[in-house]
């Protein structure tokens, strides 16, 4: 598909359309969407979901790890604004597998999730006044 504006607009379509019936939005920048539509040539839109206990993280955590690390869109409750256990992938071409594609990317972002949930414990155990010496 070689109009950036109509990929666009699928992506953002498809994203509505997926979340419109779990009462939820998604999270995501100009920049992000423009990024993620000029990586794909035929966009395919996808739901995948995490582990809620991870949802004890910070948001911004969660959020980068998402975002900034997968290109992935965060997915929130459209009343409360809070994060949910669910994530928008864009695909860059219709698989006749659609679910191990969901499988694929719910298990990268497992992984990094853990990472973060682990170096956020590890950075709790030491209070910022406790790191000013070294620095």
């Amino acid at each position: 598909m070689v109009n950036f504006n109509q990929r666009r607009e699928i992506i953002l379509e498809e994203t509505k359309k997926i979340l419109s019936n779990k009462h939820a939005t998604f999270i995501a920048n100009e920049a992000l969407i423009n990024e993620v539509t000029g990586l794909v040539e035929w966009p395919v839109v996808l739901f995948g979901e995490f582990d809620k206990t991870f949802l004890h993280l910070p948001k911004e955590i969660l959020i980068s790890a998402m975002q900034d690390h997968q290109r992935y869109f965060p997915v929130c409750d459209v009343e409360t604004n809070q994060l949910m256990p669910y994530f928008i992938i864009v695909s860059n071409i219709k698989s006749h597998k659609p679910k191990r594609v969901i499988e694929g990317n719910e298990r990268v972002l497992r992984a990094r999730l853990a990472d973060a949930a682990f170096f956020y414990a590890e950075d709790k155990k030491e209070t910022l006044m406790q790191r000013v010496e070294r620095l």
